[in-house]
């Protein structure tokens, strides 16, 4: 897979050290750079006010990052982790993509809130955000959600057009690393049967993962989130992989499942890849 760079950002929550946990277990044995983020805002102040407070700020996110840093090596005592801490002042998307581009990162890994329910699962409204607005792959760690690998991959395909084999690059380089399963969720009404045009992108997705091991699983609902929350409720993959369309149909869903507060399954890591 070659050196992998990873961004993960904190707000020095328990929720937020288990992602980190999560990602290094994930990567523990692969060549890693990871940047372990820490993004401050001030509060509401009066101008005149506001410098002091700002370089209050900074001081502390730099201390508590120094601390951080030290809790996440102390969790894997014989790993020489390469980590660099940063402290940004702005807004957290816009801070992730900046970082991002300057380091060339490969994936952004990060925690949501757990709940209980599959409707009533709501995330962060940072995370979802972030999920909405970067423009690297992001890994959404569920809380209290612990790896144990990768041996069964979903991915939520609505047949539309893959617009290059790069877009799956990540969950591809996933799968080879720990030998997974790809099961490509299709949902489509009962009476309804795959256009030509959609068999083709059935197809290109086939060769597109030649040499790993897949199979397509059709799901029948009339609505696309009751489909694949069926197939997450029933068969607890390991990742469930989204990417989230402009337009359509998935864009709908997207913004109702993430951003709308009803997330697809409490307890499956989401990888976001780009459209």
């Amino acid at each position: 897979m070659g050196l992998k760079r990873i961004i993960l950002p904190t707000d020095f929550s328990k929720n937020a050290r288990n992602a980190i946990k999560y990602a290094i277990d994930v990567f523990k044995d692969q060549e890693a750079e990871y940047f372990l983020l820490n993004i401050y805002r001030e509060p509401h102040a009066t101008s005149s006010s506001l410098v002091s407070i700002v370089d209050i700020l900074q001081k502390s996110s730099e201390e508590s990052l120094v601390r951080e840093e030290k809790k996440i090596r102390d969790l894997f005592p014989s790993m020489n982790l390469n980590m660099e801490t940063v402290s940004a002042y702005g807004d957290t998307t816009l801070q992730i993509n900046k970082l991002a581009q300057e380091k060339e990162v490969d994936y952004i890994i990060m925690g949501t809130k757990g709940a209980s329910g599959l409707k009533e699962v709501i995330l962060g409204s940072v995370t979802a955000d972030v999920i909405q607005g970067v423009k690297v792959p992001l890994i959404a760690v569920p809380d209290r959600c612990a790896f144990t690998g990768f041996e069964r991959i979903g991915f939520a395909a609505d047949l539309k057009e893959i617009r290059s084999k790069e877009n799956l690059n990540p969950m591809l380089d996933l799968a080879e690393a720990f030998g997974s399963t790809i099961e490509i969720i299709t949902v489509q009404r009962e009476v309804e049967q795959p256009s030509e045009e959609e068999a083709m992108v059935g197809y290109d997705i086939h060769e597109m993962l030649r040499g790993i091991q897949h199979k397509f699983v059709r799901r029948e609902s009339n609505e696309v989130i009751k489909g694949i929350e069926g197939y997450m409720s029933e068969t607890n993959p390991d990742l469930m992989v989204l990417i989230p369309r402009k337009t359509s149909l998935w864009d709908r869903l997207f913004k109702i499942s993430v951003t709308k507060k009803v997330a697809l399954h409490a307890d499956t890591p989401l990888l976001i890849l780009q459209d």
